[in-house]
């Protein structure tokens, strides 16, 4: 239900950004595959969703190669910031995860000062669950401790490949920066339990999220070949009448 509810608003969303300008020409992903400009921009963010169907709170960056000013490809890793995070199927102990992904994302009308983009994030996230919080690991999980060893035998550490659906509303603020904010669908697509407890599944990171954040960089890069052939047929003579 919430997958269904969250394409018809995705659809929606973007059904009416593209009516609202009346193009008669089709636009292509990269304009006949010329490439006209060329960006690189980081997006640190802020999520809070779901996490074995308890709400937490993410913190993250994505840093992604801008082309066209509308089709960006790169990679983002975030994780969960909560320490005393500690969902009822695991409690007492407590959970963690770092989440690293292959982003790609398409914006719609880019120039325009409010606008709409649509990432897709496949990645893999590990998970811990632990008796100790976050900020204690470090010291009881040192390697030179034998309480690390006699401890790592009761932690469980899982991974799980994953898909993330989104959508994000984006304001133009200056030529180099954005802001956004917006909503995901994350799925878990294959699990494998390094240590086995019978606590952790796939379904553990399918929910909602929402996120905000902020995108600093150059959007909009003239390549050098661009700019050579422009400034060839602006410097062309000419014709002399006779």
């Amino acid at each position: 239900m919430k997958i269904r509810l969250f394409l018809i608003i995705s659809f929606l969303v973007f059904l009416f950004q593209s009516s609202s300008f009346g193009q008669d020409t089709i636009k292509t992903l990269f304009d006949n595959s010329r490439l006209h400009s060329i960006g690189i921009y980081a997006a640190p963010d802020f999520q809070y969703g779901e996490i074995q169907n308890t709400n937490t709170s993410f913190a993250g960056i994505s840093l992604m190669i801008l082309f066209n000013n509308r089709f960006a490809i790169g990679g983002s890793m975030f994780k969960n910031v909560d320490p005393d995070f500690s969902p009822i199927a695991v409690n007492p102990l407590y959970l963690s995860s770092y989440l690293k992904t292959i982003k790609l994302e398409y914006t719609v009308f880019p120039a325009s000062k409010i606008h709409f983009s649509i990432p897709i994030d496949l990645g893999m996230a590990t998970i811990n669950l632990d008796s100790f919080k976050q900020n204690q690991n470090y010291r009881h999980h040192s390697f030179k401790d034998d309480e690390f060893n006699r401890h790592k035998a009761s932690s469980t550490q899982s991974e799980i490949k994953f898909i993330q659906f989104g959508i994000n509303a984006e304001a133009n603020v200056t030529k180099c920066s954005k802001l956004f904010l917006g909503a995901n669908y994350r799925t878990g697509l294959h699990f494998d339990s390094i240590n086995a407890s019978g606590l952790l599944s796939k379904s553990d990171l399918d929910g909602l999220s929402i996120t905000c954040g902020i995108k600093v960089g150059i959007f909009n890069k003239k390549p050098h070949c661009c700019l050579k052939n422009r400034c060839k047929s602006q410097s062309l003579p000419k014709s002399i009448e006779n």
